[in-house]
């Protein structure tokens, strides 16, 4: 399951499942790929504060080497028994050609950057601009924002207005979403300016009530 989910931006009540993972004797398996970087200790994920109180204990999350990070592949992180089980075990991982040792350096180095003053200061960063995001156009205040509109027909409207004027924003549809929550999707960023992020807002809304 996505601790912060990629469609709406919102978070999945991570103790309450855990919970139950205990009860029922289960894993509890987390995808971190939008939360990773970002959010957690040091942009160490959702998940993060369940890790320290109780290990990884019935978890594993899964942490993309893109996004936040900018380079690609992927993290694992479990217990040692889960991680030697998967070297031995998992075809994916005995059949893949292994990642470049540049990339490993790439990642490795990005890793460093998240968990320094710089890194922290780029999360405070993005958060103010969820913060303005959030006012402006809605969402749940996390860096994936979505605008549902409903219909095919009218995201599609919007969305090609919206490029029209210089905003590369896409239109999301089924089968990605549920029928009838057609949306635009905004992925925001520290980078992001917030005149343009504003400017954006304004062209949205005159889009939409045209």
């Amino acid at each position: 399951m996505e601790s912060i989910y990629s469609m709406d931006g919102d978070y999945a009540p991570l103790s309450e499942i855990y919970d139950l993972c205990k009860k029922f004797d289960a894993y509890l398996i987390i995808d971190e790929a939008h939360a990773t970087g970002i959010f957690g200790d040091n942009g160490k994920g959702l998940a993060w504060n369940l890790i320290q109180k109780y290990g990884y204990d019935r978890m594993i999350t899964l942490h993309t080497c893109g996004k936040a990070i900018g380079v690609a592949g992927g993290l694992i992180c479990a217990s040692k028994d889960i991680i030697d089980y998967m070297i031995n075990a998992a075809r994916p991982f005995i059949y893949s050609t292994a990642p470049m040792p540049l990339q490993a350096l790439l990642v490795q180095k990005s890793l460093e950057i998240l968990l320094s003053p710089d890194g922290e200061e780029r999360r405070k960063k993005l958060l103010l601009v969820c913060k303005e995001a959030k006012e402006l156009l809605g969402g749940n205040g996390t860096h994936i924002l979505p605008i549902i509109l409903g219909e095919d027909k009218e995201a599609l409207r919007i969305s090609t207005e919206l490029q029209n004027q210089g905003f590369d924003i896409r239109a999301i549809r089924p089968p990605t979403v549920p029928e009838g929550s057609s949306r635009l999707r905004l992925s925001l960023s520290s980078s992001l300016n917030m005149k343009a992020l504003r400017n954006f807002a304004s062209c949205f809304n005159s889009v939409k009530n045209n």
